[in-house]
């Protein structure tokens, strides 16, 4: 199976922004059919007017109703992680859910009408077990997906999303080539095996996020771009949903665009909580927007 998807070419970085040119490829599944949509470092850039850049509806599935996170932490023995870094994500799933910018999922509709309206906290668990090597490669994260369903008694669903979360210094390379990896192409990326389950890899990357309003730069970088994935999850869980005629799902269209920073240091404000995460597009504006309509 075939899609498209966006790797970004690296360019030098310039304060604390990774900007970077979109170039369209296409991509064969790995053997467990799978598929992918990367976050690069860092852009999205379509000439034309705005309106040229609207996602369009291509016939599958999205998250309907409700959709439920699971959170895997792996981290072996010995890791060295921030001290709020596991506890700030997971304060994010807990907070994002009936957000303003959740809200704008709505808009992006299955055959039948149904939306993505919201998300939920579906549980966290920590691995301790060691990586398999200095690169883990696509298949051993849906490897580590699986393992941490079995463990937990998690099932697999179309409103259901995995979110791995490494360590800092460990790469992520989407296949053995070590081409298309977390050092020189993505910050993160999300993804399905087995028809339905659908999982987001998230290497612990400071990829352009313009402030810290937790003072843990490490994990509002990592929760920015789970934001992105996210949303985009919730609306092309299994890439055959809402994307536009570049191949652009809704986070990538908006991936350098930041709401203005407010009094607390971040963009947004969930439960009196702050946090710095990039817009998303709005089809109904054609336009980034950190709030839905």
């Amino acid at each position: 199976m075939k899609r498209n998807f966006w790797l970004l070419a690296l360019l030098p970085l310039l304060a604390l922004a990774c900007m970077a040119a979109a170039v369209p490829q296409h991509t064969i599944a790995t053997a467990v059919s799978s598929s992918s949509s990367m976050l690069g470092l860092r852009g999205y850039e379509v000439t034309g007017p705005a309106s040229s850049r609207n996602v369009t509806y291509h016939g599958g599935p999205i998250m309907n109703g409700t959709s439920v996170d699971y959170l895997i932490f792996w981290e072996p023995t010995g890791s060295k992680v921030p001290a709020t870094f596991n506890s700030l994500i997971e304060r994010y799933f807990h907070d994002v859910g009936n957000s303003q910018l959740y809200h704008n999922n709505i808009q992006y509709t299955d055959k039948q009408g149904g939306m993505p309206q919201a998300s939920s906290f579906g549980g966290a668990w920590v691995d301790t077990q060691p990586y398999p090597g200095n690169i883990i490669i696509d298949q051993q994260e849906q490897q580590e997906v699986t393992h941490a369903m079995k463990v937990n008694g998690w099932t697999a669903s179309l409103q259901h999303v995995f979110f791995v979360f490494t360590v800092k210094g460990e790469i992520i390379c989407f296949n053995k080539n070590h081409k298309q990896c977390s050092n020189n192409t993505f910050c993160a990326y999300h993804s399905w095996f087995n028809g339905n389950v659908i999982y987001g890899v998230m290497p612990d990357v400071l990829c352009g996020t313009p402030d810290s309003p937790n003072h843990d730069p490490q994990a509002d970088n990592v929760i920015d771009s789970t934001s992105h994935e996210q949303n985009e999850a919730a609306t092309d869980p299994l890439g055959n949903a809402w994307y536009n005629s570049h191949g652009a799902e809704i986070g990538d269209l908006c991936s350098t665009s930041y709401g203005p920073l407010k009094y607390h240091g971040g963009d947004v404000l969930f439960n009196g909580h702050p946090y710095t995460l990039q817009e998303e597009w709005d089809n109904a504006k054609s336009a980034c927007e950190i709030k839905g309509p």
